[in-house]
């Protein structure tokens, strides 16, 4: 339900990106994420209580809206991310520092483009 919660959240300009772990995402739902808000999704290829499948084709629906969205599958990973820890702990670090770059980078151009105007 994080993945979820995290998204209805990003209606707030100050959220600028959302990383998801295992998250649900029935068929045929929307994510709910606005536009300008970059989504990575990390989920195990053998989880039995949330799809893999399904958040995979709601990544893939989050691009065709024109949504910056990646899925990442952990080969054998169940849902609990008790099997290779240090993985899914490596990927949401390096998605969040990625968030927050592609964060700054925007902010900075945004400052450079304001500085012009004055």
């Amino acid at each position: 339900m994080g993945g979820r919660v995290a998204a209805a959240l990003s209606g707030d300009a100050a959220v600028v990106g959302v990383v998801a772990l295992a998250p649900w995402w029935p068929a045929g739902t929307g994510i709910g994420l606005r536009q300008g808000c970059l989504l990575r999704v990390v989920h195990g290829t053998v989880d039995r209580w949330t799809d893999p499948d399904l958040s995979q084709a709601a990544v893939e629906r989050a691009r065709r809206s024109g949504l910056d969205a990646e899925w990442i599958g952990v080969e054998g990973a169940g849902h609990f991310m008790l099997r290779r820890p240090s993985l899914w702990h490596r990927l949401a670090a390096d998605a969040v520092s990625e968030i927050a770059m592609v964060s700054q980078s925007a902010e900075k151009t945004t400052e450079a483009k304001a500085g012009e105007r004055r």
